[in-house]
């Protein structure tokens, strides 16, 4: 029979290796082989390969899978490595008791900022992203 390729693509910070899960399946055989060319240079033949991408960018992802029976089947599908955000804020000076504002000022390279916490060193924080 006829494999069929198969795994989930993970989306993850640069800092993240991916843990790549092959899913693939075959009826009445089995699989004893698999050729993962990762999309940037590398390649496993590993079942289910750890990678870490070095820059952020998206990568099509190959999997190949081989049958006892010598049968293939090949799946690409595409992994997103993203970059890490860069927090950055500001604030304006005030009076000692006065309420204070912060602006946030933070960037990623690719896609959006959706969760902020801050800590103001006196005990409070605040999840909030522009806090005062």
């Amino acid at each position: 029979m006829l494999p069929v390729a198969n795994f989930t693509p993970v989306d993850v910070c640069i800092t993240q290796p991916v843990a790549f899960h092959d899913i693939s399946t075959v009826n009445g055989d089995s699989i004893v082989s698999w050729s993962w060319n990762l999309g940037d240079g590398n390649v496993s033949f590993q079942q289910d390969p750890l990678h870490a991408y070095s820059t952020s960018a998206s990568y099509p992802v190959v999997l190949t899978v081989t049958s006892s029976a010598g049968c293939s089947s090949t799946l690409a599908d595409t992994v997103n490595v993203y970059p890490l955000p860069v927090a950055n804020f500001s604030f304006n000076h005030d009076c000692q008791g006065s309420s204070i504002p912060f602006q946030d000022l933070s960037t990623t390279g690719l896609g959006n900022i959706t969760v902020w916490n801050w800590n103001f060193g006196d005990g409070t924080t605040s999840n909030l992203q522009n806090p005062t």
